[in-house]
């Protein structure tokens, strides 16, 4: 019992000492009231002592509520301190990580212009030596043989083999060589060096007996014999200085190389190409027939040197 409910006990207690010290009261009388007194008495400090636990339990819930509410915002606290020092732990790793990677890229593309600025110094020395090796082959145009032109022919023909093998390595990737390859073919494609049309040659030459009129004859040409219609292509690139017909020559065409040959094919069935038409090397210019003065389908082709018929024998090495 709380000590706030024992004065309730004093008056209880007097009134129980008056009844029972009455003249008048009997005792079962007295008991009765005694028992109502103390009965009554209970009851009062049964409420008042629930009252006042509740009240103390309601006061201890309040204080535990407070003391939960500050522990839960201690640790609160502590936890977004350890967030933020987590977050800046990380933010400064990666600031550093980012630094490195800007370095090593920086570093890497330095290396590289090194390597490019390398590989465009090999490259420019590698095209100096070839075009000086190229240009050691050629020769002046006022001096232009037919022994000299078939060296430089040669010259040329071995210089593109040597650089169609080069283009054919791993290091080719590395230098561009297409300026020297144009210059190459440039020079080369000026020079009647392939075959005009592939068959048996049937007159060569020179001197001979004429197949048609049997007398001796010059023969400033070679006759290759082909099936009619075979196509004849273009032994070097130029422009054609006549395309025509005669009763001798048949369908016939000239080809000026512009440095100094020329080439004629006659006895064509057909001419695929007209006068001042430009023609390059291996085009299809004609085809092969018995036009003119001929005993047969057969392609006669010459070659001039500024004027003179040379043997095409030495200049067909493609």
């Amino acid at each position: 019992m709380s000590k706030r409910g024992q004065p309730l006990f004093q008056p209880v207690r007097h009134l129980v000492s008056r009844i029972t010290s009455h003249p008048g009261a009997s005792r079962l009388t007295a008991l009765f009231l005694l028992i109502t007194v103390v009965l009554v008495a209970l009851s009062v400090g049964y409420v008042i002592g629930t009252r006042d636990t509740q009240t103390d339990a309601a006061v201890m819930r309040q204080g535990t509520a407070s003391a939960l509410s500050a522990h839960i915002a201690s640790q609160d606290d502590l936890c977004n301190t350890i967030e933020r020092s987590e977050l800046e732990r990380a933010l400064s790793q990666e600031k550093a990580l980012s630094q490195v990677l800007n370095e090593s890229l920086e570093a890497q593309q330095n290396a590289l212009l090194q390597q490019q600025s390398e590989m465009n110094s090999l490259e420019d020395r590698i095209l100096s030596a070839l075009m000086k090796n190229y240009e050691s082959q050629l020769i002046s145009r006022s001096s232009g043989t037919v022994d000299n032109y078939r060296q430089e022919a040669e010259e040329l023909i071995d210089l593109k083999k040597r650089l169609n093998q080069f283009e054919a390595s791993e290091d080719a990737a590395e230098v561009d060589l297409a300026d020297y390859r144009q210059s190459l073919d440039n020079r080369l494609d000026r020079i009647p060096t392939r075959w005009p049309v592939y068959g048996r040659i049937s007159s060569g030459f020179g001197n001979r007996t004429h197949p048609v009129y049997h007398r001796p004859d010059f023969h400033p040409a070679i006759d290759i014999v082909a099936d009619r219609g075979t196509s004849i292509r273009a032994t070097a690139t130029g422009y054609v200085a006549e395309a025509s017909s005669d009763s001798s020559r048949g369908r016939y065409l000239i080809i000026d190389h512009g440095n100094g040959f020329k080439t004629v094919f006659m006895h064509c069935s057909s001419l695929k190409v007209s006068s001042g038409q430009t023609v390059e090397k291996g085009q299809v210019i004609a085809t092969v027939g018995s036009t003119g003065t001929s005993t047969g389908p057969h392609l006669h082709y010459e070659i001039h040197l500024y004027g003179q018929p040379v043997n095409p024998v030495r200049f067909i090495l493609e």
